[in-house]
């Protein structure tokens, strides 16, 4: 709120409120009155760095550290499942508090506060290798759970990741945070919300063929509370108000300033972004004209008064094998995929650097051995047809709750050639809709070779909890039927979907 209105109220009330933070917070910890204030504590050292970084005082950092006393030790229990913490297991907590090792690292300089994001997020860690989904996230109803292609995961959590993974890269410059913040922005956010807004999703799933209000079987917020049926009111009210910061908090952050008076391209999309860059602190605007995360091309055009010597540190995929950068149609050397690529020199008005990150298909193992699509950032979800039911209305009308049913089978399975590839056909479409993430103006779609199959009664629903698809069946699977297309379209662009799929040798 300072940031956007400069009002000087906000520092004046937080000075006195951190004062009486300091004077308290010996006697009165954290913990005293609520385990989610020792919980969520990183988001208060961050508040106290941020006015000492606007206005000094050694008595604020006296006052991180005291927090950083106070505060879950998330680190640890990133790194191992162990510290001293209060409802670390808490999907949002988790996502929320993954910022703070980063933070605390400012405050101590231990190597330990250093790593703990990265720890979180390893492929091989614990957490991961436990509860982690294709769309960057974690599977947790309220709590988190194991591995599945049926658990959901919260919206809160969601837009938690996203502001986390914003703090975490600032402090850290990893560029491989960079691209779990586009995964998370550009695959689980779009999904939980609905294209018009009108409507979000507490929990969302990577197979979800269906969104109704019958029984689910999560530990908390499930049976008959709307809870991923699209609806304003869909189970606790916590999302509704928090899913909000979402993508201002991303799109905010996708520039930021270098320490030596540079600026850093931390994620990509249509944006503009003007700032105060080199040794004199000179203004520069960057319009960024690119269809990304569709297609893999994004140009920058510089505008300055005069020419201004200063850093681009530009954030190559790590999931790009062959990126290339151009300035003023010159290639640069050295592009290498999972860096932030540097490219200083005098910058002038009408520079261009052309960035292209091609995007080749890929695939990658989950549940019972089932396989999930990726195509740069993006997740790609079976395409389909959903039959909408409105079962209750608000504000005369203007909102509802929507149950969908799909139209037509979704019980697949993806034909794979040797050495365990599909053999994927990319449609690529030559306008940008408006709304991207609209399955049927999707801008991108794979074609792919299935067939559908009963095998271990997959396209079924469980029985115990008829709201959720049985798990995909542990592959490869016999009894497959007669090959056809199928098309997929980007996971976040989906209402219903099939994102884990069986397999079968083709």
């Amino acid at each position: 709120y300072y940031e956007a209105t400069g009002d000087d109220r906000v520092p004046a009330f937080a000075e006195k409120y951190f004062r009486f933070q300091l004077k308290t917070l010996p006697s009165h910890p954290l913990i005293r009155d609520s385990r989610w204030a020792k919980a969520r504590g990183g988001d208060n050292i961050e508040t106290v760095l941020w006015l000492y970084n606007l206005k000094g005082g050694a008595w604020l950092l006296d006052l991180a550290r005291l927090l950083v006393e106070q505060t879950n030790e998330w680190h640890r229990y990133y790194a191992e499942g162990k510290g001293n913490n209060a409802y670390p297991e808490h999907i949002v907590n988790l996502n929320q508090g993954l910022k703070t090792p980063p933070l605390m690292y400012l405050v101590s300089g231990e190597a330990a506060h250093k790593d703990g994001f990265l720890n979180a997020v390893r492929p091989d860690g614990w957490l991961i290798k436990r509860c982690g989904r294709i769309d960057g996230m974690e599977s947790g109803t309220e709590p988190i759970t194991n591995r599945s292609s049926t658990q959901g995961t919260e919206l809160c959590a969601i837009v938690e990741r996203i502001l986390s993974s914003t703090v975490a890269i600032q402090i850290l410059g990893d560029a491989a945070i960079g691209d779990q913040l586009e995964t998370v922005a550009y695959n689980a956010l779009p999904a939980a919300l609905s294209p018009d807004l009108k409507g979000l999703r507490y929990y969302i799933l990577p197979n979800q063929p269906k969104c109704t209000n019958e029984k689910l079987g999560f530990r908390h917020n499930g049976d008959g509370q709307n809870a991923i049926c699209p609806s304003p009111h869909s189970g606790y009210g916590c999302c509704r108000s928090d899913f909000h910061f979402g993508w201002p908090k991303f799109v905010h952050n996708m520039w930021m300033a270098t320490e030596d008076g540079g600026l850093a391209a931390a994620a990509y999309g249509p944006n503009t972004v003007t700032a105060k860059v080199g040794k004199d602190g000179r203004t520069v605007t960057i319009d960024q004209a690119t269809d990304y995360p569709f297609r893999a091309d994004c140009t920058l055009t510089i505008t300055a008064a005069e020419p201004v010597t200063f850093p681009l540190a530009l954030r190559i995929p790590g999931w790009c094998t062959a990126p290339t950068v151009r300035v003023n149609g010159k290639p640069l050397k050295g592009v290498t995929p999972g860096t932030f690529h540097r490219a200083e020199r005098s910058w002038k008005n009408g520079d261009v650097v052309q960035l292209r990150f091609p995007m080749a298909p890929k695939l990658s193992r989950w549940i019972n051995d089932s396989v999930a699509v990726t195509r740069g950032p993006l997740a790609f979800s079976l395409l389909m047809v959903g039959e909408k039911k409105h079962t209750r209305a608000f504000l005369n009308g203007q909102f509802h709750t929507v149950e969908i049913r799909p139209i037509g089978p979704w019980n697949y399975a993806l034909l794979l050639e040797e050495p365990g590839t599909p053999r994927v056909e990319t449609i690529v479409s030559q306008s940008m809709p408006r709304q991207p993430f609209l399955a049927a103006d999707a801008p991108v779609r794979l074609k792919l070779t299935a067939a559908r199959t009963d095998h271990g009664g997959w396209g079924a629903y469980r029985d115990d909890f008829p709201a959720r698809a049985v798990e995909p069946p542990s592959s490869p699977v016999e009894n497959v039927g007669k090959a056809e297309d199928i098309i997929l379209v980007p996971y976040g662009s989906t209402e219903i979907r099939i994102t884990c799929f069986p397999w079968a040798a083709h």
